[in-house]
C-alpha cells in the first residue's frame, strides 16, 4: 500500500478562500487514529479520521518552499493503540489534511518506563504563503530542534544557555553598570523630578490638613503642622487636668451607727482623695446639728481631740486618727459615742478634700 498525505477538499477550499482574501489559514493540531482496525488509502472527502484516538497541539514545524513538515508528541501515558492514520486540523476545527501510515503500535509505560510518541506529518500545498502553523511548545520539543534555528535553546553543564546560542546585543563591559548608576541617581533624587502634585497621588494639601484658622484656635501660626496642633492640644488637656486636680473634692458617705466603743471597735471612712475635713449630720440630736472635724489636725494614732457641736466647742474623749495619706479617718467613741455613732442611727458624712 502507498503511504501518503493529501489535502482534504475542505482544506483546499479554506486555502483558496484565504488566498483570495489575503489572509492565512492556521494549522493548530495533529491527530492520530487506528483506522478502525485496518490500514486504508486516505480520501480527500474526509472531514475526520475514521477512528481518532489522540489529538494534540503542534510542537514544531519546518517549511521549504511549499513543503511543510509538522511534528507532534503524543504523551507516553496515552492508552495503547495501533497508529494507522494521521490528520491535521485548522484553528476552526476544519480537517485540513489526512495521511495513512504503516501500522505502528503504541504502548503506554510498563513498570513506569515509557517514551513519548513523536509523529512527523509532511504535506505540500499551493499558495503556501496562505498557510501558517501555530506551535505550542508545551506540546513537546524533539531533540532534533534543540539548539537549532526556530527551535529551542539547550543548556550547558552548568544549567545555562551557552553563548553560542545567544545573540548578544549589548556591551557587557559597562552598560549594565551605567544603567544602574543612572537608576540610583534617579531614585535618590528627593526633589520631585517628575513634578508630581498632591492631587495626582490623592494626597491632602497643606490647607486640607491644617488651615491657618484652625491653627490659630490653639494659638499657633499659619505655618504650623498637624503634629504641632496635636501637641498643643495635649498640653492644654494636661493643664486642665492639673487644674481640676487642685480643686475641692466632696464625697457624701452614709453609714448606720453601731454604738461601738473601745479601740477594737473603731469605725473607718475612706475617700479616693486626701481628706481635709469631715462634717457629721447628726439626726438623733434636737434640733438637727452638725459635727465638724478638721482632719488635717488629726494625728496618725488615737488621742483626745476637740470638736464642735452646734457651733459650740466641746472637749470630749472622742478618740480619732487619720491615715498617713489623709485618705481615711477612723474613730471610736466613749463619752460622745451617741453623738457620732449611736446604735441603728443613719448618718450622713460629708468628706471634703
Amino acid at each position: 500500500m502507498e503511504y501518503r498525505t493529501i489535502l482534504t477538499d475542505a482544506g483546499m477550499a479554506a486555502v483558496a478562500a484565504a488566498a483570495q482574501a489575503g489572509e492565512q489559514v492556521q494549522i493548530t493540531h495533529l491527530a492520530m487514529g487506528d483506522g478502525g482496525g485496518t490500514e486504508y488509502a486516505p480520501d480527500s472527502a474526509q472531514t475526520s479520521l475514521k477512528n481518532e484516538r489522540w489529538r494534540g497541539a503542534v510542537a514544531s514545524y519546518t517549511r521549504d518552499g511549499n513543503r511543510f513538515t509538522v511534528n507532534a508528541h503524543m504523551p507516553a501515558e496515552t492508552e495503547a493503540f495501533v497508529v494507522r492514520e494521521l490528520a491535521l486540523f485548522l484553528s476552526d476545527g476544519t480537517c485540513f489534511a489526512v495521511a495513512n501510515a504503516p501500522s505502528v503500535p503504541h504502548q503506554p509505560p510498563v513498570d513506569g518506563v515509557g517514551t513519548e510518541f513523536e509523529t512527523i506529518m509532511p504535506f505540500a500545498v499551493k499558495n503556501a504563503d496562505s498557510v501558517t502553523v501555530a506551535v505550542d511548545p508545551t506540546g513537546g520539543i524533539p531533540w532534533s530542534m534543540v539548539g537549532q534555528p526556530n527551535g529551542v535553546a539547550g543548556l550547558d553543564e552548568t544549567g545555562k544557555v551557552p553563548e553560542s546560542q545567544l545573540e548578544l546585543d549589548f556591551d557587557p563591559s559597562g552598560s549594565a553598570a551605567a544603567v544602574q548608576r543612572q537608576l540610583e541617581t534617579h531614585t535618590g533624587n528627593r526633589n520631585n523630578p517628575h513634578g508630581v502634585t498632591a492631587a495626582q497621588v490623592g494626597a491632602f494639601t497643606k490647607v486640607q490638613t491644617l488651615t491657618a484658622g484652625t491653627a490659630a484656635l490653639v494659638g499657633l501660626g499659619a505655618d504650623a503642622v498637624p503634629d504641632a496642633v496635636f501637641a498643643k492640644m495635649i498640653s492644654l488637656i494636661d493643664a486642665a487636668n492639673a487644674n481640676a486636680n487642685s480643686r475641692t473634692k466632696i464625697k457624701l458617705v452614709t453609714y448606720i451607727g453601731t454604738g461601738a466603743t473601745g479601740d477594737g471597735n473603731a469605725i473607718s471612712l475612706t475617700a479616693d482623695f486626701p481628706i481635709q475635713a469631715a462634717i457629721w449630720l447628726t439626726p438623733t440630736l434636737q434640733p438637727l446639728h452638725c459635727v465638724f472635724i478638721n482632719v488635717t489636725a488629726l494625728p496618725t494614732s488615737y488621742g483626745l481631740r476637740n470638736g464642735f457641736f452646734g457651733g459650740t466647742e466641746i472637749r470630749e474623749r472622742s478618740n480619732m486618727k487619720r491615715g498617713e495619706d489623709y485618705k481615711s479617718i477612723s474613730w471610736y467613741s466613749t463619752d460622745v459615742y451617741a453623738m457620732l455613732n449611736a446604735t441603728s442611727q443613719t448618718y450622713s458624712i460629708l468628706l471634703i478634700g
